[in-house]
């Protein structure tokens, strides 16, 4: 992963200015409640931030302007990260393995749970396992 990207990724990761969601990259805000991100919606947000690439739409689904279908439709993420985001971070996988208790999982999983609450990672905590294991 390139340092500087991992960098602000890490920052906002720990800065608390994020709410944090399960199962989808962002759920879009309404009246006084904040949108909230899942840890690879902070990356794609970051992304968006930094080069104008991609946008949220009112789903909370991140359009690619890479990847559009022959009709102009939009091509949509909502749970994964888009290949557009992992090119320009540098990662070498859409959803980057980390180690927790001698096993890898998915780091959407270590997010999200999958069913499983020992899981559900703080954002804090998954900045702490990415400093430590993603090079960068």
């Amino acid at each position: 992963m390139k340092s500087d990207i991992k960098k602000l990724w890490l920052e906002d990761l720990r800065s608390g200015n994020y709410n944090q969601t399960r199962m989808t990259l962002k759920e879009p805000g309404h009246s006084d409640v904040r949108a909230s991100y899942c840890c690879l919606g902070i990356l794609c947000n970051i992304y968006n931030k930094q080069t104008g690439g991609g946008a949220w739409n009112k789903a909370g689904e991140f359009v690619s302007q890479v990847y559009c279908k022959k009709d102009g439709a939009d091509l949509v993420e909502s749970d994964i990260l888009p290949d557009e985001v992992r090119a320009w971070s540098g990662l070498s996988n859409v959803n980057p393995s980390l180690q927790v208790g001698g096993k890898y999982f998915a780091v959407s999983t270590l997010n999200d749970g999958d069913g499983d609450e020992h899981f559900k990672l703080s954002f804090k905590e998954i900045a702490n396992l990415i400093e430590r294991q993603i090079p960068g």
